[in-house]
């Protein structure tokens, strides 16, 4: 495991692909050895049934938001941890057109709010810091350099603020709340609809099942060919294959992610020597 050639230890906790969860993916997640999952806060208010905010945008109560949960399946069980929206939107789209300190500054002043607003057990509680690291810093000055070594030297410094690891945190405040069952959802919305439902979404998601399937079912190939054929299977299962597919997504007329996807499910055909099926050679946005 890549993890664990470059770490030294195989990975405790998980931000699953576009923060989505479910009840059904508990089970196998522990099987496999993770012991703590994060995803929206939006998938927590679907999980308790209950708003988390008011319109004035602060939390109801903010010991429900920055809490660490316990969910459970089949006998097993995993910590779980819900992200700001709020902080996470500020650092991904809103203070890369503020001058660095400023933004520090203001990001640091919330966190303190947050704390006070905890009381005596702030502790207690953590404050998961998580968005799409990849698509922001390229709009910041300097490519965030400047705005993350601020970050860490005020935080470095800061007496009521101790940066920890999910995993340190856990094993000193293990989970006193539970979910009695996870609301299945992402980090958009808590939903699953820029991924999943759209015509043009639901035909890929069927190509690439008929694909697996076919792959799954194959008795032929040696063990190389059918490492190849798989690696063809885990790139067309990224999530940004069916965000693009979505209509507030598409990137007409440029749509050469259409083609790609295909492409590589008819790469597993041509490496289990069949044939390619007709209609991997239509777009599937028409």
């Amino acid at each position: 495991m890549l993890h664990q050639d470059v770490l030294g230890q195989r990975p405790r906790g998980l931000w699953p692909s576009e923060g989505s969860v479910g009840q059904a993916i508990i089970h196998p997640l522990a099987q496999a050895g993770i012991s703590w999952i994060a995803s929206d806060e939006e998938v927590l208010s679907r999980s308790l049934g209950a708003a988390l905010r008011g319109p004035d945008g602060a939390p109801f109560d903010p010991a429900t938001l920055y809490s660490a949960y316990q969910v459970e399946d089949a006998g097993q069980r995993l910590a779980i941890l819900f992200r700001d929206r709020g902080l996470a939107d500020l650092i991904g789209f809103r203070y890369q057109s503020w001058q660095p300190l400023d933004a520090v500054r203001d990001l640091i002043g919330r966190l303190h709010n947050i704390h006070d607003a905890l009381g005596s057990a702030a502790s207690n509680h953590i404050v998961p810091l998580i968005l799409d690291g990849e698509n922001c810093w390229e709009f910041y000055v300097n490519n965030g350099q400047d705005f993350l070594a601020a970050l860490y030297d005020q935080l470095s410094h800061d007496d009521d603020i101790r940066c920890v690891t999910v995993s340190e945190f856990l094993a000193e405040h293990p989970p006193q709340r539970t979910l009695p069952r996870l609301a299945s959802g992402s980090w958009i919305g808590g939903t699953f609809d820029v991924w999943i439902g759209e015509p043009a979404q639901n035909v890929a998601w069927d190509y690439l099942a008929r694909t697996r399937n076919d792959l799954a079912n194959w008795e032929g190939g040696d063990l190389a060919v059918l490492e190849q054929a798989w690696e063809q299977i885990y790139i067309a299962e990224g999530s940004d294959w069916f965000w693009w597919f979505f209509s507030g997504n598409d990137p007409k007329p440029e749509r050469g992610f259409d083609r790609q996807f295909r492409t590589h499910l008819a790469n597993v055909y041509t490496l289990m020597g069949a044939p390619v099926p007709p209609y991997l050679s239509e777009p599937i946005l028409r």
